[in-house]
Parts: C-alpha cells; structure tokens; sequence
C-alpha cells in the first residue's frame, strides 16, 4: 500500500472516532466515571474510617458548628466527634440500646432512642450531658419539626407514631399507623412522612393541625426516607421490591421508581449535589443515585451498613458499621465531575474530527497535484 493510502486510511480513521465520541450520551460518561469512582473508592481514595465505640447504630451530623454525633448499640454510648478532624472528643453513657437519633437546634440538644425500652434521652450539645428523658413506648424512628416545637416519634412494635411537645415532654396526639418505620419531614412545609412497611404506603401527617391528611402507595416494605428541599421531592427505599420511589412533593404522586441493589433499607440526600445515597444491608453496598437522571450512577462496598446521613456542606457520606467500631466517611459523588468529563470528551472528539477533515483536504490537494503533474509529462509536444 502506498504512503498516500495510508495517510488516508489514518484520516478516515480519526474522524471515525472522533464522530463515535461525540454520539456518547451523557449517560454512558456517567458509566464512565462511575468506574473510575468505584475503582478508587475500592482503593480507599474516596473512603475514609472514622473510630468509634463498639457497634455505630445511628447518626447525625450538625453542619451549623461541625459535629457528627453517633450512637453505639453495644457500647452503650454516644461517641461526639469533631468533624473538622474526625476525632471522638466525648463517649457519653447512655442506658439501654442507643441507636436513632436527632438534633434538635432550638434546644442545643441531640436526642437518642432507647430502642426496645420506652425512653429517648435529651443530650445537651454543650455539656455531653443527658439533661432531660421523653417517655415514649417502644420508639424507633424520630424527627423534629422546630417551627412547631414538636418532636415525631414512630413506635413500630405497637402500630403507633406519636407527636410529643418539645417543651412539656407531653404527647399531644398519636396516630394509627401499621408498622410505621421510616420517618422525615419538609421543614418548610411541617409535613411530616411515614413509611408503613408493612402495607407499602408513606403517610403524611400536617404537623400545624395534627391531622393525616393523605397517603400514597410506594413500593413493598418501604423502610427509610428522606426529602431533598431543594426539589421538592422524598426519597423511599422499599426493602422488598429491591427499588427506591421518588415522590413529587406537591402533588403527593410517586414519578419515578429506581432499582437499586437487594433490600436497601435506608437513604440521605445531598440537596447541593441532588444525589442520594441508599444503603443495602443485604449486598453490603451503597449505592448512588442521580436524582435528575434517577439512575444509580455509582456504587461502593461497605460492610454491615445500618445507616446513612450526609454532611452536604462538606460533601460527605456516613455509613455506620453496626457489627464493628467505625464509621464510613465516603466522598460524594460530583456530578460535575462526570460533566466535565463528558465536555472535555466531546472537545477531543471535535478536535479529532476537525484533524482528520483537515489531514483529508491536505491529501485531497497533493492527490490533485500528482495528478495535475501526470498529465501534464504526458501531454504531446
């Protein structure tokens, strides 16, 4: 094959790939990087430990000042770390199993759930003290709406979620919800969610009037939520149908349904990112979810995962080790990064393009030429 034959295959060849490059969707630069990030979570660049007691169960992370409180079930404390240097600066005893948690601000106080007894414990934040007890049967999941001085309570074992004033310690309503699990709230709205696994429905409860004012039908046994405030939108991670289901939150209909690894069991989001993150208790993974796209877009390994919560300031995602003692710290996915990626690989496809156009009309004028020239030593005297 001549040189000329070969300069015009290599050019047709660039502009081949170069036009394959640009045909990739922005999904599949997703793919991409969802390689690329789970390569190197695996190898421990994107993953973190943080030391605690023995058994983590619960978390909750305080952006205001920086504290990541945890809960440890066998220990039978609540380890307060600084999050500025992921060190535990106090273990506070605290009776029973330790495990859900939550941070009320307006009090300076993280309360903590005795699971299987009939107490929550008010820790104040200041003095890592436990100043006040909630007598609540058999809690298990809780949330605090501050507009309205209420903290909400599901009671599992007993079909009950109940409404306890923030400042009496007295409940001021309950409700009869079969198997209430998961719970969460719209801050701005007081809406408060249930998740009742056993009938695969989220209730809604307005925490202005006390009343339940609608439900909607999810996936099976829909476990942990969580509400991304930016969007408007609840996350529910259903364990038996192996799915996540996206809620709308103005007009209370599921939009979207996610697969997701087997069983998940419990979910957070990052509204400055609008990705969530799902853990599966099941296969030992976390998974990461688009919520523009709702697709899984990268997944991490982790073992014995209770639960999750993220510090969306600083990026991070928790993961308890219940059957050890530390804490996952995870860096959250960057959809900017997988943006830039795609731009940057698009530019090169142009540009491999716009070579191998211009190598072709540099051999199509030396082709022309030779041409020209044969002629012309043919032509007759």
């Amino acid at each position: 094959m001549s040189t000329l034959s070969l300069e015009l295959s290599f050019s047709v060849v660039i502009i081949m790939i170069g036009a394959s490059l640009t045909s990739t969707t922005a999904t599949n630069m997703d793919a991409a990087y969802l390689s690329v990030y789970t390569a190197l979570s695996e190898n421990a660049n994107n993953v973190d430990r943080i030391t605690t007691d023995q058994g983590p169960c619960g978390i909750a992370v305080s952006e205001s000042d920086n504290m990541l409180y945890v809960s440890n079930h066998k220990a039978k404390s609540l380890s307060v770390i600084d999050g500025s240097t992921s060190r535990v600066i106090s273990d506070i005893e605290v009776p029973g199993i330790p495990c859900g948690l939550a941070i009320d601000p307006k009090r300076n106080a993280v309360y903590v759930i005795n699971e299987g007894g009939h107490e929550i414990y008010s820790i104040d934040r200041a003095t890592h003290t436990i100043v006040d007890m909630f007598n609540v049967d058999f809690p298990y999941e809780m949330v605090v709406i501050t507009d309205t001085d209420t903290l909400y309570v599901t009671s599992d074992d007993i079909d009950k979620v109940y409404a306890i004033d923030s400042t009496t310690k007295q409940t001021v309503a309950s409700f009869d919800i079969p198997d209430p699990c998961g719970i969460t709230a719209n801050p701005e709205t007081n809406i408060v969610y249930v998740s009742s696994e056993s009938t695969g429905q989220v209730h809604m409860i307005d925490a202005v009037t006390n009343k339940l004012i609608d439900s909607v039908p999810v996936g099976q046994g829909p476990r942990g939520m969580a509400f991304n405030l930016e969007t408007n939108t609840l996350f529910v991670a259903n364990t038996g149908s192996d799915s996540v289901s996206v809620i709308d939150g103005a007009s209370n209909k599921v939009i979207s349904t996610i697969e997701v690894d087997k069983a998940p069991t419990r979910i957070a989001v990052n509204p400055n990112t609008n990705v969530a993150y799902v853990i599966s208790s099941s296969q030992n993974t976390l998974n990461f979810l688009d919520a523009s796209t709702n697709s899984v877009i990268a997944s991490v390994p982790v073992q014995n995962p209770y639960e999750v919560a993220v510090d969306s300031d600083k990026n991070l995602v928790y993961v308890s080790n219940v059957n050890s003692d530390f804490v996952y710290a995870i860096k959250g996915f960057e959809l900017e990064s997988s943006s830039s990626l795609a731009s940057f690989t698009v530019i090169m496809a142009m540009v491999g393009i716009a070579a191998g156009a211009g190598l072709l009309a540099v051999l199509w004028r030396r082709i022309r030429r030779q041409r020209t020239q044969q002629g012309a030593d043919s032509a007759p005297d």
